[in-house]
This record gives C-alpha cells, sequence and structure tokens, in this order.
C-alpha cells in the first residue's frame, strides 16, 4: 500500500512556524528552500508580498474541505503567471501542428519503422495494442510505484516533457530488467535539437531521438539545468550511448479509449500530459498542491508527468502519476487525481506513451567528480585587486578584505553572507559573478559564511563541532548512546548540525546512555538553543518520520 503522506521535513518545519508573524515564516522558507535572491532587496520584498497573497488563498482554499490539500511549496513565492511561464512546457499552437505532422509521419518513415501503426478517418495514429487485448483488460488495480526510481527535480527549466520521458524508460527498464541505472535529462535538454530544451517540447520526438542517437548515464552527464534555467553546449559525444529504445506504444486523442489507454499502462507507467495550472481565480492549483486527490477545473494540456497506476475509494476511480518537482512536492513527488468523463481527467486520458526498451551491457560509471562550491572575492571592481577564495562553510573570517566584486567557480553556486560571527546577524544571498558591486556596507563587513547546504542522507542527521555547518562532521543515522565511540571519531562539541528528509525530531543528552539533561530539538533549527552552545553531547536519540 501506498504511503502518501509526504515525509519532508521542511512541512515540520514550517508546520512549527504557521501561527507566528508572516514575516518570520517568509525568512524559514527562504532558508528551507535555498531561495537565491537577496531578502534585503526590491527583489525579496515583491517575493514576500506574493508570499503573503499566496498563503491567504490556501488558507481560504483549505476552508472549503476539498478532496486535496494545498500548502507552502518551492513554488509559493510565484504568482501563477511566473510559475506557468517557468515550469510548464509552452508549447504553441504551431508546435501543435508539428507535432501532430510528425505523429502521422511515424507510418511511412522508414527510419523508424519500429512500430506499426495505421490512420484511422481522422488521419489520427492508432496504438499497436490489438482489439481483443484492449476488450480483454478487467484490471481492478495498477500501481507501478515501486518500479520508479527515485523523484527527479526539473528546476527552474521548463523541460518536463525530458523527466517524464527518462523516468518512465527507467520504470519500464526496471519491469523489464530490473535494476535500472539513471539516464541523463541534461542531454536530452542540451542535444535534441527537434525540441525546445528548457522551453518545451514532445516525448515522441525525443524517444525517436535516444533511438537514433542513444542516452548517456546521469553519472556521465548529469542534470543541471533547473540551476541555470537554459540548456547548454551538447557535450554527448564525450560520453558511451545507451541505446535503450527499442520503440514505442501509443494512443492519440479520439483512438484514445479507456481501454487502449488501460492496457498500455497495464504493461508499464506511461507518459501524460496533464493541465499544470489547475486555475481558480487567479491562482494554480497545482501549484500548491500538497496532498490528497485533485478535483479541479482544467483549460490546457501544458506540463508532462508518468502515470503510475490507478485505484478506487469510497467516492471512485482516481489516478496516480509522478511529477518532476521533486520529493517535497505533492506526496513526496507524487500526486493522485479523480477520473472523470470531463475533459478526460484533465487530458490525462488524450494520450499514452509507453517506450519499448532494450537493455544495455555498459558498466556504469561513478559519479563524477563535484566541483567545490568556491568563491572569490575582489577588492577591486573587474575582478582585481587583493583576492580571497573560499570553498568551505566559514564560522568566523578575520581581516577580510573589502568586497568590490565576486565570481563563483561553478555556475550553479550560491552563498549566504553574514555581517555576524557563526552564522548569526543579518544575511545577504549572493549569486551570479558581480564584477562591481554597488556601495554597500553591509558586503565590506561580512563576518561568516555559508556556502555549502547541502542536506545529509534521508534519516541521518550530520553533526558539527562549529558553527555555520563547518568543523569536523559525523553522520549519524540511529539512535548513539556513546559519541565516544572510535567509529565515530568525534570530540563531542557541537555546535551545529542539519538534518535529512525523514527525520521527525533529534534529542540530545549530556550523558551516554541518553541519560542527563537532554534538549529536543522538533523545529529543524541549524544550531542549539543558547544554554546549549557549545555544550558536550555524549548520546543522540533520532525520531524518523
Amino acid at each position: 500500500m501506498v504511503d502518501h503522506e509526504n515525509t519532508d521535513i521542511r512541512r515540520s518545519i514550517l508546520s512549527y512556524f504557521q501561527d507566528k508573524p508572516k514575516k518570520d515564516l517568509f525568512k524559514v522558507y527562504h532558508f528551507l528552500f535555498q531561495k537565491k535572491y537577496d531578502l534585503n532587496s526590491q527583489e525579496g520584498f515583491n517575493k514576500y508580498k506574493t508570499f503573503k497573497s499566496n498563503l491567504k488563498f490556501i488558507e481560504s482554499h483549505n476552508k472549503l474541505q476539498n478532496s486535496y490539500s494545498l500548502g507552502i511549496t518551492d513554488f509559493t513565492d510565484l504568482t501563477a503567471d511566473e510559475y506557468s511561464e517557468t515550469f510548464l512546457k509552452r508549447i504553441t499552437q504551431e508546435q501543435k501542428a508539428e507535432i501532430k505532422k510528425f505523429l502521422n509521419s511515424q507510418n511511412e518513415s522508414s527510419s523508424f519503422n519500429f512500430d506499426k501503426y495505421a490512420d484511422d478517418d481522422d488521419n489520427l495514429i492508432k496504438n499497436s495494442l490489438n482489439e481483443k487485448n484492449e476488450s480483454s483488460f478487467t484490471q481492478k488495480k495498477i500501481d507501478w510505484t515501486n518500479k520508479m526510481n527515485p523523484v527527479s527535480a526539473q528546476g527552474a527549466c521548463g523541460c518536463c516533457w525530458a523527466f517524464s520521458v527518462i523516468g518512465a524508460i527507467e520504470a519500464n527498464y526496471n519491469i523489464k530488467f530490473g535494476n535500472s541505472p539513471r539516464f541523463s535529462q541534461q542531454q536530452l535538454v542540451d542535444c535534441d535539437s527537434s525540441n525546445n530544451g528548457c522551453n518545451g517540447g514532445n516525448e515522441l520526438k525525443a524517444l525517436k531521438y535516444i533511438k537514433e542517437k542513444g542516452i548517456a548515464f546521469s553519472n556521465d552527464y548529469p542534470y543541471f539545468a533547473g540551476e541555470v534555467a537554459k540548456s547548454q553546449t551538447c557535450v554527448a559525444s564525450s560520453f558511451t550511448m545507451n541505446y535503450i529504445v527499442d520503440g514505442f506504444d501509443y494512443c492519440y486523442k479520439e483512438v484514445c479509449t479507456k481501454e487502449r489507454h488501460r492496457g498500455l499502462l497495464a504493461r508499464g507507467p506511461i507518459m501524460v500530459g496533464i493541465d499544470g495550472r489547475m486555475q481558480i481565480q487567479d491562482r494554480s492549483i497545482f501549484q500548491h498542491y500538497t496532498k490528497g486527490i485533485l478535483d479541479a477545473p482544467c483549460a490546457n494540456d501544458n506540463h508532462a508527468v508518468i502515470l503510475m497506476g490507478f485505484d478506487f475509494d469510497e467516492k471512485g476511480e482516481y489516478l496516480l502519476a509522478r511529477n518532476s518537482y521533486g520529493e517535497g512536492w505533492g506526496e513526496n513527488g507524487n500526486f493522485r487525481i479523480r477520473t472523470r468523463d470531463l475533459d478526460r481527467t484533465c487530458f490525462m486520458g488524450n494520450t499514452a506513451v509507453l517506450p519499448i526498451v532494450k537493455q544495455t551491457f555498459n558498466p556504469v560509471p561513478n559519479p563524477r567528480p563535484i566541483k567545490p562550491n568556491c568563491i572569490k572575492f575582489f577588492s577591486e571592481c573587474n575582478f582585481k585587486g587583493e583576492m580571497k577564495e573560499i570553498c568551505e562553510n566559514v564560522a568566523v573570517i578575520e581581516n577580510f578584505p573589502k568586497i568590490s566584486g565576486y565570481m563563483f567557480e561553478n555556475n550553479s553556486s550560491h552563498a549566504v553572507l553574514y555581517d555576524g560571527y557563526k552564522c548569526f546577524g543579518d544575511e545577504k544571498y549572493v549569486r551570479d559573478s558581480n564584477s562591481c558591486l554597488s556601495n554597500n556596507d553591509f558586503e565590506k563587513n561580512t563576518k561568516s559564511i555559508m556556502i555549502n547546504s547541502t542536506l545529509p542522507p534521508s534519516g541521518c542527521i550530520w553533526l558539527y563541532d562549529n558553527y555555520c555547518y563547518s568543523g569536523n562532521k559525523v553522520e549519524i543515522c540511529e539512535n548513539v548512546s556513546d559519541l565516544n565511540d572510535k567509529k565515530y571519531n568525534f570530540g563531542n562539541k557541537a555546535s551545529s548540525y542539519n538534518y535529512g528528509l525523514g527525520i521527525k525530531s533529534v534529542r540530545f543528552f549530556i550523558d551516554k546512555n541518553f541519560q542527563g539533561n537532554n534538549f529536543e530539538n522538533n523545529q529543524g533549527m541549524s544550531s542549539f538553543v543558547d544554554t546549549w552552545i557549545d555544550k558536550n553531547i555524549e548520546s543522540i536519540q533520532i525520531v524518523k518520520s
């Protein structure tokens, strides 16, 4: 049975601040979701106003007691139009016409003659399932969730099409061969010229590209378009290609009957389209969805997702699908939606694409080394004068030069500057290199810096003997009765800590074997309360979600 409750620790942290002043809630939100804009800027203030407006809508909508709930997500600081412009695939009418032409051409294309289709009277292509198999479909429930690879996040790039293609391929690979490698979404965004990178695409064209050109492992060609919001120069020729697509079966529009649709789904997860906005008034329901069974108005097919199954409850049938917004959205990255004849369940019944996969025997490479998130500060404009390079979190910075510009080593890097020691005081978020800053006293008085805010593995915490997630670190994933044990190699003095997903609370004890004075944290704070700063910690208890 699928557990629909989201285990993202950020939700429980935010719930603690729900009754606090909105500005405090927004500061916590800004930190937890690692927003790149500066709070102390006009952009930050505008985001705050949008955040408050969305909260008001979320609270009023939840009072209606719908079959689904809305809440704070990564997109709560965006207007509905900003969300749509960035995250939905934006297929124009001209592109739709091109796609229909492409679909019809597959009957005649000798270069892609691996599925047998026939045109119906409207020149629409039928899938290759025969009528006998379709009419005999009698399954009461389908759920392919356990065949899916972990949830991925497209970030600020409108390439849901690439994520649905790769996710469906990996899932069907798991069904057929087991233990699917992860394949590269970034290659599709950069290299598939038949599609439009971060500005939308079509799944069938992407499958044709993979069949003809192959696809790299994601370890070789990792995804980062979501950080920089654009495609990059194609470098696929540098890596081993895997020819894992042998074809596809699908149905389209009027010929996509419910029986055909379910017949394809019975064989494995399928790619479908949906209205990724679901607009009520001027708001997007899908943008703020957190749990439950969606049943909201739909207007356009503008977002690609993966249909994993269907089931029933006391009110009837619903579909279960995978999105590409990460585990923190919806029900651990998934969503449910009530089936309905009106708009064919938000257009999800209009199409179904099932990739036909074949096995690769290429060895899966180790992940590529990640460059450190280094930042170089310069005392003069145009990257001149005294230079100071920082590649890790620093709790106390002495004799810091006047900052006139800074340069990141990685395009996707960002940092948080603090005007107080130990990552306290006012903060300033910086990203993207800046050759000449305006005269700003804050940037001349940086006392500490956070450049790495990576989360620990799910169910674990990282404990540090210095502030700002710095100094010696120990990873703890279970109750520890004695931190002096040699396996932990930790000096007991704890100054900061970081949660992974799936942690409900942590209790710290002064003495071994969970004895003596203790302090429980269920708020996700990164440093200890004043009375516990720099105390020796002898044992730890972890409560997991």
